[in-house]
């Protein structure tokens, strides 16, 4: 065996051997962050023989492996000691001969092929992208599915999530877990949003329907990264006429529920802090605890990288607080198809407009994911149409 073929092998291990421990909800999910970059720098290193991508990755499983029982601490120091070895004696011959490195972000389970369930579900999740956008949500689903649509159903070779949420916190709720089905877009922007949402959302005909991702904040309204932008109403900023005196906006409104809005401002910063003290507890150090935002997110097609467009798309309203590709779609699609079904969306800000980085994006994906499935677990009886 090859030292390479060695080192995917013994990851593999590794990684499995991390998954199924029992941990609690947010124990998981702290797990899974960390294990989550592990495997991506360790994946790069693969590619690069960058060491110090070696060794941050293996710290981070150091930093999982410490939270084990004394059994499993002593036999993950074993398997990243030779992990390290194997990684420092590997040579760039060695990777080049390597035919098949897996892919760190690939998707949890395998998938089955195959007309679609059409039960409906508690809460449908869209997201513009797999990863990290939903894999950090299908993180704190149990029993968790992965489906492919066939190519005669309304969501032809669509791969789609069948799970459930766990409410432990939730005081005299109807159900102790709620069915979720989760999707993801192949392309991000509105015009994927809007087929996706509308497509599951005539096939499982959920309660509830929300989006988790990431998105950019304004920084002169307060906004910080990491962040949490949960707005009440999108307009797109690309909408308009051109004419001879230039581009004249004609922004489209959509709104998020009412119902939905009103229990994130009663509910959300509380939520917040108690998913801070838990993480806080399970990492044994300090946490930043993102703020909540819920006024008006901005919307359009194209990516924006330059601090005067996010401000001339400010100038059009003082409240905008974020901005993002997709939210327009998915409130108007629900709008359009269910007009009682609630709906919100869930960003956390990776980034402030310009010079973008992805130096925040997962942690931006993992506090949007954690607050979404803690807020729809603890309000889901409150969300609901009357």
């Amino acid at each position: 065996m090859s030292r390479v073929d060695e080192f995917i092998r013994l990851l593999q291990d590794i990684e499995d051997k991390l998954r199924a421990a029992k941990r609690s909800p947010i124990e998981a999910a702290v797990d899974d962050f960390e294990l989550a970059g592990a495997l991506d720098l360790l994946k790069r290193f693969l590619a690069s023989g960058n060491l110090r991508d070696l060794n941050e990755g293996i710290d981070r499983l150091t930093r999982v492996f410490t939270r084990r029982n004394k059994g499993d601490r002593e036999q993950g120091r074993s398997s990243l000691a030779r992990l390290r070895t194997l990684g420092e004696e590997m040579t760039q011959a060695d990777r080049e001969n390597a035919l098949d490195v897996p892919d760190a972000a690939s998707a949890p389970h395998s998938a089955n092929k195959g007309p679609i369930d059409p039960a409906r579900c508690d809460l449908l999740v869209v997201a513009a992208l797999y990863e990290p956008e939903l894999s950090a949500f299908l993180r704190r689903i149990s029993n968790l599915q992965q489906l492919i649509g066939s190519t005669d159903s309304l969501l032809p070779s669509i791969t789609y999530y069948r799970g459930t949420l766990d409410r432990p916190q939730a005081a005299n709720a109807a159900a102790d877990s709620l069915s979720v089905v989760a999707v993801f877009q192949d392309r991000v922007g509105m015009v994927d949003c809007s087929f996706l949402a509308t497509a599951a959302i005539r096939v499982f005909r959920p309660t509830v329907v929300a989006m988790t991702g990431v998105c950019a904040g304004r920084g002169v309204a307060g906004v910080r990264l990491c962040d949490l932008i949960v707005p009440s109403q999108v307009f797109t900023y690309d909408t308009g006429k051109y004419g001879e005196r230039g581009f004249q906006p004609e922004p489209l409104w959509a709104d998020a529920s009412e119902r939905v809005s009103r229990r994130v401002i009663a509910a959300g910063d509380d939520i917040l802090q108690e998913l801070s003290r838990e993480i806080q507890a399970a990492y044994e150090g300090r946490v930043n605890v993102p703020r909540l935002h819920t006024q008006i997110m901005a919307c359009g097609s194209a990516v924006v990288d330059h601090q005067d467009i996010v401000q001339s798309i400010g100038d059009a309203n003082r409240k905008v607080v974020g901005l993002d590709m997709e939210s327009y779609a998915l409130l108007r699609a629900v709008k359009l198809c269910s007009p009682t079904t609630p709906v919100f969306v869930v960003k956390g800000v990776m980034d402030l407009g310009s010079k973008k980085r992805d130096r925040v994006k997962k942690k931006a994906a993992f506090w949007a994911a954690s607050f979404l499935a803690r807020f729809v677990a603890q309000e889901f009886d409150s969300l609901k149409p009357a």
